[in-house]
């Protein structure tokens, strides 16, 4: 860990903290504690509105917090479907309202319960208990000093694991004791204390989640727009018109939109590209992205960042959906077997095969020159190291690069 902390400090922006800090200001200046109370429905449901509600916030805009998008909007109890024209809410309520006026409660329950440590948590009855993510963001959000911007059960699990306690202590135990107990082994460690929580978070992250899902997007036809994408730090997708996808949902509302407003030659194709637009907005951090161009080119290989997905305010943009990716620096073109598969798709899921056929890939990182297989779940657990024994060895250095079968 040690190596990886190292490499991390000098890495690292400051400007991340400063933009996270920023944001969660803004959220507790619109959702203050004392305005849950009496918040209405339609202020806090996904669905009523395109932007702006208490969910939006939680969800989407405050992702550089720690993300808990994808899946249904059902984790968030209660939201507003358009596409059916009527609210979604838990069974053995007679209306949405006093299934609000229970969720309200509930929510103010949950932060009554935890405003000091230890506490006896919350009854079984609570709504909230049944969305995991939801309440240990909410948890995170209004008592950023007691809890970590993570929220995902497995990825607790995980990084309790690096700490050193295993999965036999960790057995039984929902998100937010996980989540506590995480804190608890952070404040133990001899560096990590000192660190912002959500720099502690970026960096387990960063280093230690396993098995990255690999996708080839094209930054445009032909990549027309691939040194925009290097340039600022970010994958683009068009479809404008469709407008910000954090307005639907789930899949199933924002398909109903796209589908009208665009024309395609059959329902297949249509389906498709919807598909693809979703995959490309559920992209999660930790994701790692190859931008091709064409069948047998990869542009670049980086990694999705916490910051996620946006649309840009820009009207001019030429493909305003975006999702941000920390990019390796590459100096060209790879040239990899030609992947037929990858023929008039933005976006394509990669299968181990074939990520495998991309492996005669080299990557050339900053000075130091490095080797790097594309199906490293992680270039930097092996850079780091592969760095500090070519500072041991000169000879090292001079070695020459082994070149794979299809770089030419």
């Amino acid at each position: 860990m040690e190596a990886y902390i190292r490499d991390f400090e000098k890495k690292f922006p400051a400007s991340y903290v400063e933009e996270a800090e920023k944001l969660h200001a803004e959220f507790m200046a619109t959702f203050p504690r004392e305005r849950l109370a009496t918040m209405e429905l339609d202020d806090y449901a996904l669905g009523r509105r395109k932007t702006g509600s208490f969910c939006w916030w939680v969800e989407y805009k405050t992702s550089v917090l720690g993300s808990i998008k994808g899946g249904s909007a059902a984790k968030l109890i209660i939201y507003y479907s358009a596409k059916s024209g009527e609210w979604k809410y838990p069974k053995g309520f007679p209306s949405e309202e006093k299934a609000w006026e229970k969720l309200r409660q509930d929510i103010c329950t949950l932060l009554d319960a935890y405003q000091e440590l230890p506490s006896a948590g919350i009854s079984e009855g609570n709504l909230l208990n049944t969305g995991s993510m939801f309440k240990t963001k909410l948890l995170y959000l209004y008592y950023p000093d007691k809890f970590l911007p993570v929220y995902s059960l497995e990825h607790m699990r995980k990084f309790l694991e690096v700490m050193g306690i295993s999965r036999e202590v960790t057995a039984g135990k929902d998100s937010i004791e996980c989540n506590l107990l995480l804190k608890e082994a952070v404040s133990k460690h001899k560096v990590l204390p000192d660190w912002h929580p959500i720099k502690v978070v970026r960096f387990f992250y960063k280093y230690y989640m396993e098995e990255p899902r690999y996708y080839k997007i094209s930054p445009g036809p032909d990549a027309r727009h691939w040194q925009e994408c290097l340039d600022k730090g970010y994958i683009s997708m068009g479809f404008n018109e469709v407008g910000d996808l954090t307005r639907f949902p789930d899949f199933e509302e924002f398909k109903d939109v796209f589908l009208r407003q665009f024309q395609f030659e059959n329902a297949g194709q249509g389906a498709e590209k919807a598909g693809e637009l979703w995959s490309f907005y559920n992209l999660k951090p930790g994701d790692i992205i190859l931008a091709n161009r064409g069948k047998n080119q990869l542009l670049g290989r980086g990694v999705v960042t916490d910051r996620g997905y946006e649309y840009l305010s820009d009207e001019n943009a030429p493909q305003r959906h975006v999702v941000y990716v920390d990019w390796d620096d590459w100096r060209q073109p790879r040239q990899i077997p030609a992947q037929h598969n990858w023929s008039n798709r933005i976006v394509v899921p990669l299968t181990g095969k074939e990520v495998q056929e991309c492996r005669s890939v080299i990557v050339l990182i900053n000075s130091w020159k490095t080797l790097e297989s594309l199906s490293s779940p992680w270039y930097i657990r092996t850079n780091v190291l592969e760095r500090q024994a070519m500072g041991r060895s000169a000879e090292t250095k001079k070695r020459p690069l082994a070149v794979g079968p299809h770089l030419g």
